[in-house]
């Protein structure tokens, strides 16, 4: 019984997401997850981790891919944009121009 599937809420696509559990001998104290391409996650446990704390564990792990969605949210082109301005005019006095680059 090393491994468990649960689902999972992901804000930031509003999907149910699946979420494998799995017991590693190697981890000592602390979990670890990751989220693979297809958006499904893999939480590592310690070996002696009870299965009755992974649901809170879940809810930790929830709450944070929460927070990233909002911090994603907050970080668009015309924030930067607008962040750049501000740097601009107040280190430079808006001398330094915006130039459009392209990689190509």
């Amino acid at each position: 019984m090393g491994e468990r599937t649960y689902t999972l809420r992901d804000p930031r696509t509003l999907r149910e997401v699946p979420v494998v559990v799995r017991r590693d001998k190697r981890l000592k104290k602390s979990a670890r997850w990751t989220q693979r391409p297809d958006g499904s996650l893999v939480v590592r446990i310690p070996s002696r981790f009870p299965w009755r704390e992974v649901p809170p564990l879940l809810k930790e792990i929830e709450a944070h891919l929460e927070r990233l969605a909002r911090q994603a949210a907050r970080r668009t082109d015309e924030t930067l944009a607008q962040r750049a301005r501000q740097v601009n005019r107040r280190y430079f006095g808006g001398r330094v121009p915006w130039v459009a680059t392209s990689a190509g």
